[in-house]
């Protein structure tokens, strides 16, 4: 599972950093490079190091759509924290919700294993 979210998180990176290559923000090599050190970071395994990369992306996002207004950044940028926190409230009841499943799930396999003793 923790492939798969990292093979996502760098699907993600490459149509930003080719964005702002393509509009000669960077110069290609510079986008490859920016591609490589995202790749670097996300094999990297840490969360911390994840969470900056994300957080990254979120400033270079910010950077293109609002053209280095510091004003628009902002606002942009509290946009981005309201919503985040949103949805991380929405993550924790969800999570509440299907976690009796998880936990009755490994009651079961506790029992099953208690059995084979």
């Amino acid at each position: 599972m923790k492939s798969i979210l990292n093979i996502a998180m760098i699907f993600t990176a490459v149509p930003s950093v080719l964005k702002i290559a393509i509009y000669n923000r960077i110069s290609p090599e510079n986008a490859f490079s920016l591609l490589l050190i995202t790749v670097f970071f996300i094999a990297g395994g840490k969360p911390v190091i994840k969470l900056a990369a994300a957080i990254g992306g979120l400033v270079l996002f910010a950077k293109e759509v609002t053209e280095n207004d510091p004003s628009a950044e902002t606002a942009m940028f509290s946009s981005f924290a309201i919503l985040s926190i949103m949805l991380i409230g929405f993550y924790v009841m969800f999570r509440g919700i299907f976690d009796w499943k998880r936990k009755q799930y490994e009651e079961l396999n506790n029992f099953n294993a208690n059995l084979n003793i």
